[in-house]
């Protein structure tokens, strides 16, 4: 056999070798990724029932049947459940998310009486 294809032998027998080896390890990897993808799933299921549990704490009652309707809830009731929830929204801002668009536009032209830095015209 010739020196010159026995040298590119070699050289291709090396080559096959380097990427057996990256191979091995890449498969390693990817086993231990799928070794630990129960416990990161695992993790979401309790992430994801949490945030569940806290949407159904935040939900309005709902009618069971015609015959057991619950009444619908006045604004007075939703607007203090809202600022109960809200507690962390300044008390100067509440007012102001509470308006109706409609009354916006006057509330914009009235003196804003508030000791926060927010002019009335931004309100």
């Amino acid at each position: 056999m010739p020196e010159q294809v026995a040298e590119a032998i070699v050289r291709l027998e090396a080559h096959n070798l380097r990427v057996d080896e990256e191979l091995a390890k890449g498969q390693r990897e990817s086993i231990e990724l799928q070794k630990a993808a129960p416990a990161v799933q695992q993790a979401m299921v309790r992430a994801m029932e949490r945030i569940a549990d806290r949407l159904e704490g935040l939900a309005l009652p709902r009618p069971l049947s015609g015959a057991d309707a619950v009444a619908p809830p006045t604004t007075k009731a939703l607007l203090a459940d809202w600022r109960q929830r809200l507690s962390v929204v300044n008390a100067c801002l509440r007012p102001c998310a509470s308006t109706p668009v409609s009354a916006r536009g006057a509330a914009r032209r009235t003196q804003h009486r508030c000791r926060c830095s927010i002019k009335a015209d931004r309100h």
